[in-house]
Protein backbone atom coordinates (compact mmCIF):
# COMPACT_ATOMS: atom_id res chain seq x y z
CA UNK A 1 0.00 0.00 0.00
CA UNK A 2 2.72 2.60 0.66
CA UNK A 3 4.26 2.20 -2.69
CA UNK A 4 0.54 2.49 -4.67
CA UNK A 5 -0.76 5.21 -2.49
CA UNK A 6 2.66 6.95 -1.15
CA UNK A 7 5.25 6.48 -3.82
CA UNK A 8 3.59 6.40 -7.12
CA UNK A 9 0.87 9.26 -6.06
CA UNK A 10 0.62 11.07 -2.74
CA UNK A 11 4.37 12.28 -2.28
CA UNK A 12 6.74 14.83 -0.53
CA UNK A 13 5.11 18.64 0.10
CA UNK A 14 2.87 20.92 -1.62
CA UNK A 15 5.09 23.76 -1.40
CA UNK A 16 6.17 25.37 -4.46
CA UNK A 17 10.01 24.47 -5.02
CA UNK A 18 10.62 27.75 -6.62
CA UNK A 19 8.88 30.23 -3.78
CA UNK A 20 8.46 27.60 -0.73
CA UNK A 21 5.11 29.05 -0.41
CA UNK A 22 2.53 26.59 0.33
CA UNK A 23 -0.56 26.49 -2.20
CA UNK A 24 -3.76 28.09 -0.73
CA UNK A 25 -5.73 24.98 1.72
CA UNK A 26 -2.28 23.75 1.96
CA UNK A 27 -1.07 21.68 4.30
CA UNK A 28 -4.71 21.29 5.49
CA UNK A 29 -7.60 21.28 5.61
CA UNK A 30 -8.38 21.04 2.07
CA UNK A 31 -5.46 21.27 -0.39
CA UNK A 32 -6.28 20.85 -4.10
CA UNK A 33 -2.50 19.98 -4.87
CA UNK A 34 -1.70 16.59 -5.27
CA UNK A 35 1.30 15.81 -2.71
CA UNK A 36 1.66 13.77 0.68
CA UNK A 37 -0.04 16.08 3.04
CA UNK A 38 -3.31 15.39 5.15
CA UNK A 39 -5.10 18.26 2.90
CA UNK A 40 -4.53 16.60 -0.14
CA UNK A 41 -5.50 13.49 1.00
CA UNK A 42 -8.80 14.54 2.11
CA UNK A 43 -9.11 16.72 -1.10
CA UNK A 44 -8.57 13.86 -3.77
CA UNK A 45 -10.37 10.61 -1.21
CA UNK A 46 -11.97 9.21 -3.87
CA UNK A 47 -8.52 8.54 -5.57
CA UNK A 48 -7.21 7.58 -1.82
CA UNK A 49 -10.06 5.15 -1.76
CA UNK A 50 -9.75 3.52 -5.69
CA UNK A 51 -5.92 3.56 -4.84
CA UNK A 52 -6.39 1.53 -1.51
CA UNK A 53 -9.13 -0.72 -3.05
CA UNK A 54 -6.70 -1.23 -5.98
CA UNK A 55 -4.08 -2.07 -3.65
CA UNK A 56 -5.65 -4.54 -1.77
CA UNK A 57 -6.83 -6.92 -4.41
CA UNK A 58 -2.88 -6.74 -6.34
CA UNK A 59 -1.54 -8.08 -2.67
CA UNK A 60 -4.33 -10.53 -2.97
CA UNK A 61 -3.36 -11.70 -6.37
CA UNK A 62 0.30 -11.79 -5.17
CA UNK A 63 -0.02 -13.97 -2.52
CA UNK A 64 -2.98 -16.44 -4.11
CA UNK A 65 -0.43 -16.64 -7.20
CA UNK A 66 -0.30 -20.30 -7.48
CA UNK A 67 3.85 -20.08 -7.47
CA UNK A 68 3.81 -18.12 -4.06
CA UNK A 69 4.74 -20.18 -0.79
CA UNK A 70 1.23 -18.50 1.03
CA UNK A 71 -0.77 -20.17 -2.38
CA UNK A 72 1.11 -23.57 -1.99
CA UNK A 73 0.55 -23.84 1.49
CA UNK A 74 -3.46 -23.39 1.22
CA UNK A 75 -3.33 -25.84 -1.85
CA UNK A 76 -1.51 -28.58 -0.18
CA UNK A 77 -3.81 -27.97 3.32
CA UNK A 78 -6.69 -28.49 0.95
CA UNK A 79 -5.67 -31.41 -1.21
CA UNK A 80 -4.79 -33.01 1.89
CA UNK A 81 -8.50 -32.75 3.48
CA UNK A 82 -9.88 -33.24 0.06
CA UNK A 83 -7.98 -36.48 0.20
CA UNK A 84 -8.91 -37.41 3.71
CA UNK A 85 -12.33 -37.25 1.97
CA UNK A 86 -14.75 -40.35 0.65
CA UNK A 87 -13.86 -41.14 -3.00
CA UNK A 88 -17.67 -41.00 -3.48
CA UNK A 89 -18.19 -37.12 -1.95
CA UNK A 90 -17.54 -34.07 -3.92
CA UNK A 91 -17.12 -30.69 -1.88
CA UNK A 92 -19.47 -28.19 -2.47
CA UNK A 93 -18.40 -24.45 -2.47
CA UNK A 94 -21.11 -21.51 -2.64
CA UNK A 95 -20.89 -18.38 -1.13
CA UNK A 96 -23.28 -18.45 1.56
CA UNK A 97 -23.80 -14.39 2.13
CA UNK A 98 -26.03 -11.80 1.96
CA UNK A 99 -24.71 -10.86 -1.21
CA UNK A 100 -25.49 -13.66 -3.26
CA UNK A 101 -28.03 -12.30 -5.92
CA UNK A 102 -25.77 -9.56 -6.16
CA UNK A 103 -22.48 -11.72 -6.13
CA UNK A 104 -24.50 -14.13 -8.89
CA UNK A 105 -25.46 -11.01 -11.07
CA UNK A 106 -21.87 -9.75 -11.21
CA UNK A 107 -19.91 -12.81 -12.17
CA UNK A 108 -22.55 -13.70 -14.74
CA UNK A 109 -23.52 -16.61 -12.82
CA UNK A 110 -27.31 -15.90 -13.08
CA UNK A 111 -29.94 -17.49 -11.74
CA UNK A 112 -30.32 -21.48 -12.18
CA UNK A 113 -26.67 -21.38 -11.87
CA UNK A 114 -24.79 -24.29 -9.85
CA UNK A 115 -22.80 -23.84 -6.91
CA UNK A 116 -19.27 -25.28 -7.85
CA UNK A 117 -18.78 -28.05 -7.41
CA UNK A 118 -15.13 -29.62 -6.83
CA UNK A 119 -13.85 -32.22 -8.66
CA UNK A 120 -12.42 -35.24 -7.11
CA UNK A 121 -9.17 -35.05 -8.90
CA UNK A 122 -6.34 -33.46 -7.61
CA UNK A 123 -5.78 -31.16 -10.72
CA UNK A 124 -9.48 -30.16 -11.04
CA UNK A 125 -8.92 -29.29 -7.63
CA UNK A 126 -6.33 -27.12 -7.74
CA UNK A 127 -7.87 -25.72 -10.97
CA UNK A 128 -11.37 -25.14 -9.51
CA UNK A 129 -9.52 -23.23 -6.08
CA UNK A 130 -7.60 -21.35 -8.47
CA UNK A 131 -10.86 -20.24 -10.42
CA UNK A 132 -12.17 -19.20 -6.98
CA UNK A 133 -9.53 -17.36 -5.57
CA UNK A 134 -8.58 -14.97 -8.52
CA UNK A 135 -12.93 -14.13 -8.23
CA UNK A 136 -11.79 -11.70 -5.45
CA UNK A 137 -11.90 -8.53 -6.91
CA UNK A 138 -14.96 -9.26 -8.23
CA UNK A 139 -16.12 -9.93 -5.09
CA UNK A 140 -14.52 -7.43 -3.18
CA UNK A 141 -16.48 -4.69 -5.79
CA UNK A 142 -19.40 -6.42 -4.51
CA UNK A 143 -18.97 -6.42 -1.13
CA UNK A 144 -17.95 -3.05 -1.41
CA UNK A 145 -20.84 -1.83 -3.13
CA UNK A 146 -20.11 -1.49 -6.74
CA UNK A 147 -18.28 0.29 -9.32
CA UNK A 148 -13.94 -0.64 -8.81
CA UNK A 149 -13.29 1.00 -12.13
CA UNK A 150 -14.34 4.64 -13.04
CA UNK A 151 -13.03 6.22 -9.77
CA UNK A 152 -16.49 7.67 -9.39
CA UNK A 153 -17.14 9.93 -6.29
CA UNK A 154 -19.61 7.69 -4.59
CA UNK A 155 -18.01 4.21 -6.29
CA UNK A 156 -16.82 1.74 -3.57
CA UNK A 157 -19.61 2.89 -1.04
CA UNK A 158 -19.64 0.02 1.54
CA UNK A 159 -15.98 0.16 1.40
CA UNK A 160 -15.76 4.01 2.47
CA UNK A 161 -14.62 5.13 5.81
CA UNK A 162 -14.53 9.22 4.74
CA UNK A 163 -15.33 11.24 7.40
CA UNK A 164 -13.88 8.99 9.69
CA UNK A 165 -11.04 9.11 7.52
CA UNK A 166 -10.84 13.15 6.68
CA UNK A 167 -11.29 13.64 10.57
CA UNK A 168 -8.08 11.33 11.42
CA UNK A 169 -6.11 12.69 8.46
CA UNK A 170 -6.55 16.35 9.39
CA UNK A 171 -5.17 15.64 13.27
CA UNK A 172 -2.21 15.84 11.36
CA UNK A 173 0.01 18.99 10.70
Amino acid sequence: MVNTIFKTYFHGKCQNPATGIDPAGCPNPDCPVVCGTSGSMVHFYRIFRYRAFNSTANVWNEITNPKSATYQKVESAILAAAGSRPRSRSLRFMPRSPFNATYKANLNLGEGSQPLHIARGQDDLKKDLQDLIHRFRSVLAVVCGGDEVSEKANGLPECSWEEAFKAYMLTFP
